[in-house]
């Protein structure tokens, strides 16, 4: 029963690595299947959302827990206090009469419930080192398979639907993939693919040594041809860290070739990017979304707009906010800011939004202060999924992480696993210490007979 339940596991966590969020950017009349929003308006959340629910409540049926790393996850407590933050708008939400659709909507604060929910999915189900290992090539076969098609499709068949580069601002670019956790998964991939290359390069195969190059080639592909700008700075950043963490003669080594390739491929896609732009120039492509004036950044108008006017709103109710069912403006229709953080204070007011902000500290604290205690050989994937982190940083702040339902579960799994690596890497080391003192005993028990 468990490697079934496993099976499942790794099967919905692929669906979120192959089945984009593409509902954006996509031209008029044009539509594509989209895994997230299928069920709604029959059921009162969608298919995946409801899935979850399932797996997590079969998997607290019986009880797969690993103590150890639990024990470690201590993030868990400021999971609780935003989910009991939740529920008690969910509580008063229902006492008021505000249909159930509305509370449990997307563009609420539901999402980081079941982020929370996913990741102790995986932290009972990533239960051994072993288990560990397949985690990583499953993650490294589901970022280059889906890269490659990606290329593939950029290379013979217009690149991603859903570019609104194209679409809206008529720029004469093809895309790989539009939703930037496409672009995180291929950086996630080639940044865990890399790692192993240097700290498990005398176990490998030839045949795996190739897999991982390819991963890294295609990984850095997908994001540079994505055209995007925080996917852009997300993979400077990620190579930054990967260079960063290495010993200080390799340093330079690999952060000449990482410039190399940066010097060499950025400067040609940023002026491939914004030499195309039909309007008023580069600039308007660079900033499209802000409005700018004279002597500073006009809050009238452009992404900037949303951001003064939810601070508004968060002044006016700093407990509550508009609440997870509310929204700004007369009609209340416009239910979602361009920032992570500045989303949470206005759903759920100022305390959803330091419970968050403390998760985020916690978290860092953790992987920074643990790191040293884990072999290099042992910590690819959680010094991955810190890039992964750092990836994924412009889009908390200056993104829409928190409604949309992929990418709040992949934030989940950034969050997670350097939990799991621990907590996993120490209990091995139990083990063997455990081993060792056995036979210690045993000889001195033989000696003592003697």
């Amino acid at each position: 029963m468990r490697n079934i339940i496993s099976i499942i596991v790794f099967c919905y966590l692929g669906s979120l690595f192959y089945f984009p969020n593409s509902s954006w950017g996509l031209e008029r009349g044009v539509n594509v299947f989209n895994l997230y929003g299928r069920g709604t308006g029959v059921l009162p959340l969608p298919i995946i959302n409801i899935t979850l629910y399932l797996i997590y409540s079969i998997i607290a049926f019986f009880s797969y827990q690993q103590g150890n790393v639990n024990n470690y996850f201590r993030i868990r407590y400021y999971f609780w206090a935003f989910n009991t933050l939740f529920f008690m708008f969910v509580i008063f939400g229902m006492a008021s009469g505000v249909p159930l659709l509305k509370i449990f909507s997307s563009t609420g604060l539901i999402n980081v419930f079941n982020m929370y929910l996913f990741m102790l999915i995986l932290l009972k189900i990533i239960s051994t080192p072993e288990k560990l290992d397949k985690l990583s090539d499953f993650i490294i076969f589901c970022a280059l398979t889906r890269g490659i098609w990606g290329g593939i499709r950029w290379a013979f068949l217009g690149g991603d639907p859903a570019n609104i580069y194209a679409n809206a601002q008529k720029i004469a670019v093809k895309l790989t993939f539009f939703d930037i956790n496409d672009n995180l998964i291929a950086t996630i991939g080639a940044f865990l693919a890399a790692w192993l290359l240097l700290y498990r390069k005398p176990g490998l195969t030839k045949t795996r040594k190739l897999f991982y190059y390819l991963m890294i080639g295609v990984g850095l592909a997908v994001v540079l041809l994505s055209y995007r700008r925080t996917a852009w700075g997300g993979l400077v950043a990620a190579g930054f860290w990967f260079v960063w963490q290495q010993p200080w003669r390799r340093r330079i080594q690999v952060g000449f070739i990482a410039g190399l390739i940066g010097v060499m491929a950025l400067p040609v896609l940023i002026g491939e990017r914004f030499s195309k732009i039909k309007g008023s120039g580069g600039e308007s492509g660079l900033l499209y979304d802000i409005t700018s004036k004279k002597g500073g950044i006009e809050t009238s108008g452009g992404r900037f707009s949303e951001l003064d006017m939810a601070w508004q709103y968060i002044s006016d109710s700093p407990l509550t906010g508009v609440m997870p069912w509310g929204g700004m403006g007369l009609s209340g229709t416009h239910d979602f800011v361009h920032s992570g953080l500045i989303h949470l204070g206005l759903k759920g007011g100022v305390f959803a939004l330091i419970f968050f902000c403390l998760i985020l500290w916690s978290y860092f604290l953790f992987t920074r202060r643990v790191r040293r205690e884990i072999a290099p050989q042992d910590r690819g994937l959680s010094e991955a999924a810190f890039a992964g982190f750092l990836f994924q940083m412009p889009t908390i702040l200056v993104g829409t992480p928190f409604i949309e339902f992929r990418t709040s579960l992949l934030l989940g799994m950034l969050l997670v696993l350097p939990y799991i690596v621990y907590g996993l890497n120490k209990s091995k080391e139990e083990s063997k210490l455990s081993i060792i003192l056995k036979h210690q005993s045993k000889a001195a028990f033989q000696l003592n007979s003697q």
